[in-house]
């Protein structure tokens, strides 16, 4: 099943949803499941989501938040790095049935969490 998601934070910290531009949202598919990461020295549940353009967006220790018939909300963390240091940062994705030709970002009332 095809969902539109959207990443709650940037670099950790939470975007606010009055400005949904700042808010990316990508189109695909969620797969979840346990690997092995040798740097962490132990499994983390991760979410791996594959985007229609090919990218790979991964959510380590990946937990289920909230579950509607109409959102689901997963947090975790994604590493990423900044100045060329790796780093791990809070990470919360909100999937939505797909709505529209493209995915959007949306505007309203905070996300539950």
């Amino acid at each position: 099943m095809k969902f539109d998601m959207m990443r709650v934070r940037v670099d950790g910290r939470v975007v606010a949803r009055t400005g949904p531009g700042q808010l990316r949202a990508v189109r695909g598919e969620l797969y979840i499941k346990d690997e092995f990461y040798p740097d962490l020295n132990r499994y983390s549940r991760t979410g791996t989501f594959m985007c229609e353009d090919g990218q790979q967006l991964k959510l380590l220790d990946a937990a289920l938040m909230h579950a509607s018939p109409t959102m689901l909300t997963i947090s975790g963390f994604e590493r990423g790095d900044r100045n060329c240091i790796p780093i791990d940062f809070a990470q919360t994705w909100v999937l939505v049935e797909c709505e529209g030709p493209e995915p959007q970002g949306s505007i309203g009332p905070p996300f539950r969490s």
